[in-house]
């Protein structure tokens, strides 16, 4: 049987890469559904700025954590219903992450379904500009 002795400098260095390891998690504080219906609807300016200005836009709604967009743009040759959902599982309700999914309607195409990395819902500048790249890009998309 061999014995191996430890130092203390071993066991502080241990104690200090499984501290490293342990990810603490901050719950999200305020009512979380409420705020995802509020970053729906904040995304109505910025869709009236970038894209009703540049095609033709039939109609748009923002609720029930979605937003839709239906283009038919016959100069373009554009004619898509997206769907934006801001997708969430229960541990992501509990620590405020969303995940934002298009769902792609195309006449005579297949539908097509893009999922988004996970966002902090604090923070809703990188929200904003991830899913208003992605929907320029789906709408530019032939």
């Amino acid at each position: 049987m061999t014995i191996y002795k430890v130092s203390i400098e071993d066991q502080m260095r241990e104690m200090e890469i499984d501290r490293l390891n342990i990810k603490s998690r901050v719950q999200y504080q305020g009512n979380f559904r409420e705020d995802v219906e509020k970053l729906v609807e904040s995304f109505e300016p910025l869709v009236a700025e970038k894209v009703i200005k540049n095609y033709w836009v039939e109609y748009t709604e923002y609720g029930n954590n979605s937003m839709r967009v239906k283009i038919k743009d016959k100069n373009l040759m554009i004619e898509k219903l997206i769907t934006c959902n801001f997708t969430y599982k229960p541990n992501d309700e509990k620590f405020g992450y969303v995940i934002p999914q298009f769902v792609v309607v195309e006449k005579w195409q297949k539908t097509k379904n893009y999922e988004m990395k996970k966002h902090e819902l604090w923070n809703q500048k990188a929200i904003f500009a991830d899913v208003m790249e992605s929907l320029l890009e789906i709408i530019e998309e032939f």
